[in-house]
Parts: C-alpha cells; sequence; structure tokens
C-alpha cells in the first residue's frame, strides 16, 4: 500500500507537467520490471531517485507533491523551466542528494532545510534566488557541495557555515552578500571555494587562504589565491595549487632529454612525450614549439581553467611547466592511443557495443564541458584523434583548452578540416553547436571507419547521399559501413545512431541537438541493445574529485610509436589544420 500511495503522488506531480517522457506514457508503474520510467530509480517498489534534468520542456511552479517523497535519496532537475518558489522538503529527511541548479526559481530558501537531513549536496546556482543564506544549512553536516552562486542572496553569509567539516566545494560567487568573508579555518576538507563577484568588506586575504592544505583553488575578488609561490625560477609563472608544477629538469630527465624513443605524437602544440615522474607515474607531457608558446598571463589563466575541469570522460591535467623558455603540459597518459588508430590500424576489434560506450563516453565528456564547467568550455577540435582509450576501452576526450593556448591562430583555433562546422565559414565563430557538429562527423567515422575525408570525398556527404529509409537491412548503407558491425545493422539503435549523427551534422546550428540530448539519445540506444548506460547523463556529474559513491562522484567542475597509445596528436593524416 505504502508503494503504491508513492505511485499516486508521481501522479500527481505529474499532473502538473506538460511534457512527459514516453516511458512515463507507456506506464501506470513508474517502478515496473518491463517498462521503468525514465528518470526513475525505484527500490521494493518506492521512488528513490527522480531524475528529470536538462528537459527545458519542464517548467511552471514545482509541485508540492515532490515534498512527498519521503524515500527519495535523490532529486535532479538541472537545467529545466521550473519557476516560482520551493515547497516544504521536511519530509525529505532520506535525501542526499538535491540538484535544482540552471532553472528560473525565484523567492528565498528560508525554512527548507533541517538539521535532520543528511544532505550531501545542495545545488542552487543559476537560479534567480534572493534573499539571506539560511543559518539552518550550517545545521547539516553530512553536506560536501553547496553552490548558490548565480543568484541574488543578500546579507552575510552565516557564522555556523563553519560547521559544515565534510564540505569540499563552495561556490558563493555572483550574489549580493555583504559583510565579512566567513571564516573557514575548521574546513579542512575544502578543495575548491569560489567567493567572487560580492560585496564583501575589504580586508587583507584571511590566514586560511593559505592555512588550508586540502584547497586546489580559491577565488574571493579581490582576493585570488589561485596560483602559489614559484617554484625555483619559474620565469615569472607562480604555481598553481589546482596542477602540480614540473621543473624543467623533472621532465627532461623522465624523457630521456626529450629523446625521439620517446615521442609518442606531435600537433598544432608541439611534440608528445612518454615519461614516468619520480612517484613511478605514467604521463603525456606536451612541450609547445616556439610557435605555440603565449605570454605568462595567458598561459596561466588558461591552465587554471584546465586544471578546474575533471570528468572520468576528459584526460586530466596533471600539471605544468613554465620556466627556462619552456611552456609543457603534463597529462595523464591514457594506454589505448586514440579512436582512430583503434578503428583503422591497432588491431583492437571495437564491436557495435563498444563503440556505442565510445560514443557515450566522448558525448558525456563533451556534454559536461558544454553545461557544468564554469565557464562553460568549447572544445574547439573534435575529433577521432581527440578521443583517448583507456585499458577498458573507457572514451576520455583530450585537448579541450588548447586550441586557446596555441598562439598562431592559423594553427589551433578552429576545428581540423572535415570536422569544422559549415556555419564557420560564414560567422568565423565557434559554439557548442560546433562541437555538435563535429561529434557528428565522429559518429560517422564509429559507423564507417573511414577518415572524414577519403581521396576527395567527404563523410558526411557520403552518408546523406547513401541512407535509404526504404533498406530495412542496411539503412542504404551496406557500401560504407564498416564490415566488422555489419550484423548490428538491422537493429533499431543501429538506423537510431545513423539518424542522431546526421542531426548533429545539419548545416544549421540551431538544427543540431545539443549533447545532452545526444547523450541521452546513445543511452536509450544502449538499453535498446540490452545494455546498461552505467549511469544516467546528469549522474556522470561529480564535484571536487571525492571518492563516493554519489551521482557526481564521476565528474568534478572546479578544478615516435603510437603502439604505446599515449595522448597523441594528430598524425600523418589528409586533413589539414586551419
Amino acid at each position: 500500500m505504502k508503494a503504491l500511495w508513492k505511485v499516486l503522488l508521481l501522479f500527481m506531480l505529474l499532473a502538473s507537467i506538460p511534457d512527459l517522457p514516453a516511458s512515463w506514457k507507456a506506464s501506470t508503474d513508474p517502478c515496473g520490471t518491463s517498462t521503468q520510467w525514465d528518470g526513475v530509480t525505484c527500490d521494493k517498489g518506492r521512488v528513490t531517485s527522480l531524475d528529470l534534468s536538462f528537459n527545458t520542456g519542464l517548467g511552471g511552479p514545482l509541485p508540492a507533491a515532490i515534498g512527498e517523497l519521503s524515500q527519495l535519496t535523490t532529486l535532479i532537475l538541472i537545467g529545466c523551466s521550473f519557476t516560482g518558489g520551493i515547497q516544504d522538503l521536511g519530509n525529505l529527511v532520506q535525501l542526499s542528494f538535491f540538484h535544482f541548479n540552471k532553472n528560473q526559481l525565484t523567492g528565498n530558501l528560508t525554512g527548507l532545510f533541517n538539521s535532520s537531513m543528511s544532505l550531501e549536496h545542495i545545488l542552487f546556482d543559476n537560479n534567480q534566488l534572493s534573499g539571506p543564506i539560511p543559518p539552518e544549512l550550517g545545521g547539516i553536516t553530512t553536506l560536501q557541495i553547496l553552490r548558490l552562486d548565480k543568484n541574488s542572496f543578500t546579507g552575510q553569509v552565516p557564522t555556523n557555515i563553519s560547521n559544515l567539516v565534510n564540505l569540499t566545494g563552495l561556490n558563493l560567487a555572483n550574489n549580493k552578500l555583504r559583510g565579512k568573508l566567513p571564516d573557514l579555518t575548521s574546513l579542512t576538507k575544502l578543495k575548491v571555494v569560489d567567493l567572487s563577484n560580492n560585496s564583501f568588506d575589504p580586508s587583507v586575504a584571511p590566514d586560511w587562504f593559505s592555512t588550508l592544505k586540502s584547497l586546489a583553488s580559491v577565488c574571493a575578488y579581490p582576493y585570488t589565491a589561485s596560483w602559489g609561490v614559484a617554484q625555483k625560477d619559474s620565469g615569472g609563472a607562480p604555481q598553481l595549487k589546482g596542477a602540480r608544477f614540473f621543473s624543467f629538469d623533472e621532465l627532461k630527465n623522465c624523457t630521456n632529454n626529450f629523446s625521439e624513443s620517446h615521442e609518442i605524437g606531435s600537433g598544432g602544440y608541439g611534440k608528445v612525450y612518454k615519461g614516468m615522474i619520480a612517484d613511478g607515474t605514467t604521463v603525456a607531457i606536451k612541450r609547445a614549439e616556439y610557435g605555440s608558446k603565449q605570454g605568462a598571463v595567458e598561459f596561466k589563466n588558461e591552465i587554471e581553467l584546465m586544471s578546474r575541469v575533471h570528468h572520468r570522460n576528459l584526460v586530466s591535467l596533471i600539471g605544468f611547466c613554465y620556466e627556462q623558455g619552456e611552456q609543457m603540459l603534463v597529462y595523464e597518459y591514457i594506454s589505448n592511443g586514440t579512436l582512430r588508430e583503434n578503428l583503422q590500424a591497432r588491431g583492437i576489434y571495437l564491436d557495435w557495443k563498444k563503440r556505442l560506450r565510445i560514443a557515450l563516453g566522448s558525448a558525456r565528456g563533451l556534454a559536461y564541458l558544454h553545461e557544468l564547467a564554469d565557464p562553460p568550455i568549447i572544445h574547439r577540435d573534435v575529433k577521432s584523434t581527440n578521443i583517448l582509450l583507456d585499458d577498458s576501452l573507457k572514451a576520455k576526450v583530450a585537448d579541450f583548452g588548447l586550441s586557446k593556448l596555441v598562439a598562431d591562430t592559423e594553427k589551433g583555433h578552429v576545428s581540423t578540416q572535415g570536422y569544422l562546422d559549415p556555419e564557420y565559414y560564414m560567422t568565423q565563430q565557434l559554439s557548442e553547436k560546433s562541437d555538435v557538429y563535429s561529434f557528428g562527423v565522429v559518429m560517422l567515422e564509429l559507423l564507417s571507419a573511414r577518415l572524414p575525408i577519403t581521396k576527395g570525398r567527404y563523410i558526411v556527404r557520403e552518408f546523406r547521399i547513401a541512407i535509404d529509409p526504404n533498406d530495412n537491412d542496411y539503412y542504404g548503407l551496406q557500401s560504407i559501413i564498416d564490415p566488422a558491425i555489419h550484423d548490428a545493422a538491422k537493429s533499431a539503435a543501429f538506423r537510431r545512431f545513423v539518424q542522431l549523427a546526421m542531426e548533429c551534422v545539419e548545416e544549421s546550428a540551431a538544427r543540431r541537438p545539443t549533447m545532452s540530448s545526444v547523450v541521452k539519445e546513445i543511452e536509450m540506444m544502449l538499453q535498446n541493445e540490452g545494455l546498461s548506460s552505467s549511469s544516467s547523463s546528469v549522474t556522470e556529474f561529480e564535484h571536487a574529485g571525492q571518492a563516493t559513491a554519489d551521482p557526481y562522484s564521476r565528474v568534478v567542475a572546479e578544478n615516435g610509436s603510437n603502439s604505446s597509445g599515449g595522448i597523441s596528436e594528430e598524425p600523418s593524416h589528409p586533413e589539414t589544420q586551419h
């Protein structure tokens, strides 16, 4: 009876939402074994998780019935269009993850929280909330992430925020807060703090700026502590606390003086070397060539941005070197090389399901850059050589931000030929939808194992001409698709994958989907193939790098011989870079 009551409460919620997911219409039981509702997770017939993120058609006032789902542990409504205030949440005592960011909520948060709650994440950033920050938040000592940035909160930061000893991420930026900067000395797990663009009292930087050893980044303009004291002779570039500083000698030694035997690739930024640093970690080192170097301020700004972005499907920046006239980036080493190598030459068999998973992982990384990184990041050079595969063939997107680090705009600021958004030729501007176009080309590579341009023939045009909806066997693509996946061509997921790729490469940017929409589509394809997509499109995102089993435990927004498979730049291929 209790389970039925929870279902009835959900229907009360549905009554005020105009655009329902298809699976919600197909079944009257959100916890059904045959057709479980998208975004709903159940335990013993009870709804425990509700995730309707990035559904802009979901709007209007939040249904009061949400507050009655007492078994909820996860409530994620990121990027919808909900308006108005928030109802009483007092019954949600089981709730751990409360994500309402990127909506249009108004009013204040007074009276919503109490110390009996066991919340770990509270995300209200990018709304239109106002009033004071409620002191009741200081009583929720389980809290790990608190984001109230980009609202209109006023008054002082409650002093009892110092009770949040488990906090790893705190963002109160872009509000109207006043008074003294909060004392965060007791928050010894804190990794990322942003208090910038408020109206705090002028004062010297507080001691906790330098005494909290866990901090990777602090921004509290006019105070800035993201960059610490320089090590040795850094040529004017201080050390970034969010990424390790490497001396020139360290990187010289671990690459045998940058010998050819350690070289694993090259590209617009420079040569790439494989090395092992002192702690035994294998890394990939990108060494800027003369024409790719830029000023210290620009280099620091870009490195700071890249060091704050972490996601399981993005290649991680470990550190950098800026001394003796050198500019080098040190990345995690990815063992199985690039997607292009694996599709064409490496001999690792990628069946249809592996290709779906690679597409999903790559899409998740890009969706994170576009929609959850702060500020959002346009990759600008999405291609199959910038998608790397680790030991388990998990996809990791590489070189985001590098196009902005290349000083010569002729070489690095726009996509490689064959992947370039056709609208760029008219506007000379790149956008998130430019990345979507490039990703669509990568999807066509996954289908065909062909280069984007082969003997003057463009892969997008070849697919567009060949597609035949009346061909029930191969969709008109028998002569184009990779023989290794011919058997998959008759599946519904295959046909939908082709259709989605063609939507991504629409001539008009306005007609292309967002990367988050692409993620959800590919997740559905995996489900239709009888496979798990591991987690939902939203639960790929984590904050502050904590190793927990929460929805954000996979992501954070703060901070030669190609057979070795390291981070690879563009090998010898017919495309040219602009």
